[in-house]
């Protein structure tokens, strides 16, 4: 398809919606952010953002010539609370009505699956881009009518060319300091949550991978910086500096083995180990799901695999598919599932050289070619919204004067919006629990940020009235 085909149909210009969910954290870990934006970045369409955290500015978004909704991971995954996620599908009634195509982009297709099979049905989603391989999709997606809407593949994240050109600049940065892949300071290091064992065996690997490198007994001959906490979440650009620093990693593809489709199973694990705090992983699984672990075989490369790639950091992983992009051996270490080779393993870590090798042909055969960029995904999107439409007959609605003023005022309301998320954590920190005496923010410090946040949400009712 040629780029004028791309930029219009009847030579209109096509108007996207991306409609995320962004609150109460900052900074967003870079590759969230990247997710986001990349259609900002490098799609050729006219793109404009709806943060649905700060509310449905309706008579904004009345006033858009909407040609194609993209339902962002970030609003999808607030059905981890039904609840909350419920009220805010009540929020976006408005969107049902609109006859245009409309895209999700689900993650976490392990989780509440029901009220994400409903959502796709009541508001007439016509394209799934799921990061699930096609022999999970019947079990995921039993709710649905196949027979109007597309399934396709697709990673988690991909590549972001500005923070590999970033990244770049830090990596010469480091070696005209003196510092290769070989002299790094970190052996290993590694940043998780701390999965729980509802996800199943494989998502728990998460855990095990960590706490198995930390108990080895040749652990104490290296200097790991591994953890699980979540207050040791390295965001935005520190992460590379991080991985910077470290010779290798270790991880699991991104994923569980159980499908939860209405979060019976996760409370039920939850109220077990409650009553049993020490239970381990096989007794918990016999009480909670016996015969549902390994229905599921949602398994995933994800952005992390990706972002170790471009800092030239060796990658020890459970052995697996990673989308057939990682090759053992060739791109990174396998672990096996039962950890076995532990030993082979750690005896690796003695041999930088061979390290540096694995994680070299790793950057050159993926991040090199540039076939896992944001760019690329976003150029296969732009053509699959032209396909659609074209194949839905739908002509691009007339873009009148006041879709311009709103798509202005929109976009002027997304900057906005971060503006708000920032001193609204910061405000927010001032009135939590203090661990130490000399947290304490003096009284009128946190009376300063508490105006500045209250003026940020007014300024913010004020470009949306």
């Amino acid at each position: 398809m040629t780029s004028s085909s791309l930029n219009s149909i009847n030579g209109q210009t096509k108007t996207v919606l991306v409609v995320y969910n962004v609150r109460y954290v900052y900074p967003v870990v870079q590759s969230v952010y990247n997710h986001l934006y990349c259609w900002k970045r490098y799609s050729s369409h006219q793109v404009v953002y709806l943060n649905i955290g700060f509310g449905f500015p309706l008579e904004l978004i009345k006033d858009l010539d909407i040609d194609a909704i993209i339902f962002h991971t970030s609003f999808l995954s607030r059905r981890w609370i039904p609840e909350k996620f419920q009220e805010f599908l009540d929020q976006c009634a408005y969107l049902k009505r609109l006859d245009c195509l409309k895209i999700a982009m689900p993650q976490d297709e392990f989780i509440h699956t029901g009220i994400l099979n409903q959502f796709i049905q009541e508001f007439g989603v016509n394209y799934i881009l799921t990061c699930a391989y096609e022999s999970d999709w019947d079990s995921i997606y039993d709710a649905i009518d196949r027979s109007r809407v597309t399934l396709e593949n697709t990673l988690t994240g991909y590549l972001d060319e500005e923070t590999v050109r970033q990244v770049e600049a830090m990596k010469a940065e480091s070696v005209a300091k003196g510092m290769n892949t070989q002299s790094r300071p970190i052996d290993i290091g590694y940043r998780a949550w701390k999965a729980e064992y509802w996800l199943g065996e494989h998502g728990c690997h998460k855990v095990w991978v960590a706490e198995k490198f930390q108990q080895h007994p040749r652990a104490k001959n290296f200097k790991f910086d591994i953890s699980l906490n979540k207050e040791d979440t390295i965001r935005g650009m520190a992460w590379f500096e991080f991985l910077l620093n470290c010779k290798a990693t270790i991880g699991v593809e991104g994923g569980a083995s159980v499908l939860d489709r209405d979060g019976h199973i996760r409370a039920a694990v939850h109220r077990y180990v409650k009553e049993h705090p020490n239970a381990a992983f096989e007794a918990v699984r016999q009480a909670c799901f016996q015969d549902q672990d390994h229905q599921l075989g949602l398994a995933c490369l994800s952005p992390r695999h990706l972002e170790a790639c471009i800092t030239e950091t060796c990658q020890f992983l459970i052995e697996g598919t990673y989308n057939g992009i990682f090759k053992p051996w060739e791109h990174y270490v396998p672990i096996k599932k039962d950890y076995s080779n532990l030993d082979e393993v750690f005896s690796l870590l003695e041999q930088p050289e061979r390290l540096a090798s694995i994680a070299k042909k790793a950057y050159q055969d993926i991040v090199a070619p540039g076939a896992y960029t944001y760019s690329a995904f976003v150029a296969r999107l732009d053509e699959t919204i032209i396909r659609e439409l074209e194949a839905r007959a739908q002509q691009p609605s007339a873009k009148t004067n006041a879709h311009a003023q709103s798509v202005m005022r929109l976009a002027k309301r997304d900057e906005h919006c971060w503006k708000v998320i920032q001193s609204e954590m910061l405000y927010r920190q001032t009135k939590r629990p203090f661990r130490k005496p000399d947290d304490k923010v003096p009284f009128f410090k946190r009376l300063y940020l508490g105006f500045q946040y209250k003026a940020a949400l007014k300024r913010l009712k004020s470009i949306e009235s």
